[in-house]
């Protein structure tokens, strides 16, 4: 697989779907994939619980409270050392949970690993330069939330 150590990555990730639309945050340019956009989330802190990690990580990267519900998946993907990605390979985990954001407005974290939130629609979101594991959050929604199939 790699010719070194593989670091190991465990994050937590919010899917928030309303009205529409799903919940986003861009890559801070300084970031990996800086400028592609993922759910909202991020690793789970030594001793914290995931199902703590992603409410925390919501309100971190978008300002706003939400209630979570289970797991919808788990991504899993081993990120192989490349020329775009001169790291250490990482075996990448991350748990999907469904989530209601609250209503409320988006504020943009700053001089984080993300510098932006917003609602996608999603009719458009596929048109978005999204991250792998943004891509499959993408796949999970139900039929009648996929772009293309009359999503309200």
């Amino acid at each position: 697989m790699s010719d070194g150590a593989m670091e190991r990555y465990l994050g937590a990730y919010a899917l928030c779907v309303r009205d529409g639309a799903v919940l986003l945050a861009r890559q801070a340019p300084d970031a990996v994939d800086g400028g592609r956009w993922t759910l909202p989330g991020g690793g789970v802190l030594p001793g914290e619980h995931p199902d703590n990690a992603v409410l925390r990580e919501l309100r971190e990267e978008t300002g706003l409270a939400g209630t979570r519900g289970g797991v919808a998946a788990v991504f899993s993907h081993v990120f192989e050392r490349t020329s775009e990605r001169p790291w250490p390979p990482v075996h990448f985990v991350g748990l999907v949970y469904d989530v209601t954001a609250e209503p409320g407005d988006l504020v943009h974290e700053v001089d984080n690993t993300t510098d932006c939130c917003a609602w996608a629609p999603l009719s458009e979101v596929r048109t978005w330069p999204l991250v792998a594991l943004a891509e499959f959050a993408v796949e999970l929604l139900p039929d009648s939330h996929r772009p293309g199939n009359g999503a309200s």
